[in-house]
């Protein structure tokens, strides 16, 4: 909690994009000139996808636009966030719509437009009501292993106060999702979760996202006084594995590793932070063996396919 925490206040400190006069007549025109297209984006198509990031980032949609700091949150990420259907919730004062979602093996990332409609700074995260604010949660997410540690949590990443509408990003690592088909974000008062048992949240809000393929790149490898058996990356994330030896999480010095893709162009994609994004253990019932997992996002989508190699802090690994 404590890091997710830490990632809204970073987020919320990024400086606002300030849209040119007449950005909207140039898009329409733009758009106007484009060809049909699905509104979803499947998966298959990533690559192409990641290439033509920097164009979709300025031609989103209007409820992407419609949001305050989204596409702001989204960044190179808007190329390939799966845009959701939702329909507009009201519950408490609030109203609520599931806006953008993307997911890979250990992330589940979901955004949610949400507006005070009471106007009492209840969405504001650095004002007095938060704590009279809502609690968004993740949860459904199937996994034929079994989760002995995760994080999870949500917050108003971007806030409007004069329209008291804020996008609140509800996240959840650590767990190797296999299936989302019955996903949802749960929503009720600030620590209900705590409170009640069980518990019933009055609003659940079902996403419709598909899990971005990992590929493993590396394996058995030895990095930060850890021997990593597993390195896997996705568009977005990447994530260091080995079997645990103890109960206690072993991530040890590697939480403190920035990570560093170098691309088959020259280029290097960093991760969002010079620190670990979250960390999770499970068990394989199966072989019965425990294993832990680190976890660093990007701070912009990544070509798996076009990998050189990947520093881990200062330890540089190439691609065979």
């Amino acid at each position: 909690m404590e890091q997710f925490d830490q990632m809204l206040k970073e987020l919320a400190e990024k400086e606002e994009i300030i849209v040119p006069d007449g950005f909207d007549e140039r898009m329409k025109s733009t758009l106007d000139g484009l060809p049909p297209k699905p509104k979803k984006k499947g998966l298959g198509a990533v690559k192409t996808a990641l290439i033509a990031a920097a164009a979709c980032a300025a031609l989103l949609c209007t409820a992407f636009a419609a949001s305050p700091g989204l596409r702001e949150l989204l960044g190179g990420f808007a190329a390939i966030a799966q845009e959701q259907d939702s329909e507009v919730y009201t519950w408490n004062g609030f109203e609520f719509k599931v806006l953008s979602a993307m997911a890979d093996e250990a992330t589940v990332r979901v955004y949610v437009q949400a507006r005070d409609l009471e106007e009492l700074g209840r969405l504001d995260f650095w004002g007095e009501n938060w704590l009279e604010g809502p609690e968004l949660e993740l949860c459904g997410i199937k996994s034929s292993m079994h989760p002995t540690g995760f994080t999870g949590g949500s917050g108003a990443a971007r806030y409007d106060e004069a329209t008291q509408t804020a996008v609140m990003v509800a996240t959840l690592q650590g767990i190797l999702a296999e299936d989302l088909s019955g996903a949802e974000v749960w929503i009720d008062k600030m620590l209900a979760s705590m409170h009640e048992d069980p518990w019933d949240p009055p609003v659940k809000i079902p996403i419709d996202v598909e899990i971005m393929p990992s590929k493993t790149v590396l394996r058995d490898i030895e990095v930060a006084e850890t021997q990593v058996d597993e390195v896997r990356v996705s568009p977005l994330s990447i994530i260091l594995e080995w079997e645990k030896h103890s109960e206690a999480a072993e991530n040890g010095n590697l939480s403190w590793k920035e990570i560093r893709v170098k691309m088959k162009d020259g280029t290097v994609i960093k991760s969002e932070y010079d620190h670990e994004s979250s960390n999770g253990s499970y068990r394989n019932d199966e072989t019965g063996k425990d294993y832990q997992m680190v976890i660093w996002c990007f701070a912009d989508p990544v070509d798996v396919d076009s990998i050189e190699g990947i520093y881990v802090g200062e330890d540089y690994f190439p691609i065979q």
